[in-house]
């Protein structure tokens, strides 16, 4: 009987010890899979996600858009003349300088002209207008386009390029009804 009392004293040091070998593999590749799950989460999914997102905003972002041309029309605005309208350059999408294409500007700018007849001129150049808002958006950089204290020095250079193809004194204002960085 003393051998079967030692037999099983042998036995039972190896056994926690092959168990916790068999354990160790089982934890790396349940943690492997966690992370590679969160990684793929993040770097797939995340964007997916938000570009069903961005539209919903943008979609907000015209309401508001809509509602404040309609408000600065009826209550003839700073300086807003003859019944002129607000004129809305809707979902303009820009990279901004030095983001190497992956971060964007989607922006609307309303203009309050001065008149009628330059309301009538904007819609005629509109493709030269979006060009010249474009541009000087474009040469921005994120941190400068986020910077919610440049926004007026942003809104006066825009003034400045639109006058620039227009004639001096044509826009009473600009606004920024959506401005949404990515």
């Amino acid at each position: 009987m003393a051998e079967t009392e030692k037999a099983p004293e042998n036995e039972t040091p190896p056994a926690p010890a092959s168990g916790g070998k068999k354990l160790l593999p089982i934890l790396l590749v349940v943690a492997g899979g966690l992370i590679f799950g969160g990684a793929s989460g993040f770097f797939m999914v995340g964007p997916a996600i938000a570009k069903k997102v961005a539209p919903s905003a943008a979609a907000a972002g015209k309401e508001a858009a809509k509602e404040e041309a309609a408000a600065a029309t009826e209550s003839g605005g700073e300086g807003g003349g003859e019944g002129a309208k607000v004129f809305l350059l809707d979902n303009m999408v820009l990279n901004p300088a030095g983001s190497s294409g992956q971060r964007f500007l989607l922006v609307s700018i309303a203009i309050r002209p001065k008149d009628s007849a330059v309301e009538a001129e904007l819609k005629a150049r509109d493709a030269e207008v979006r060009d010249a808002l474009l541009r000087v958006l474009g040469s921005k950089h994120v941190e400068e386009l986020s910077d919610v204290t440049q926004r007026d020095r942003i809104k006066e250079e825009l003034r400045v390029a639109l006058e620039a193809i227009m004639k001096p004194g044509t826009v009473m204002g600009l606004y920024f009804p959506q401005f949404v960085i990515q």
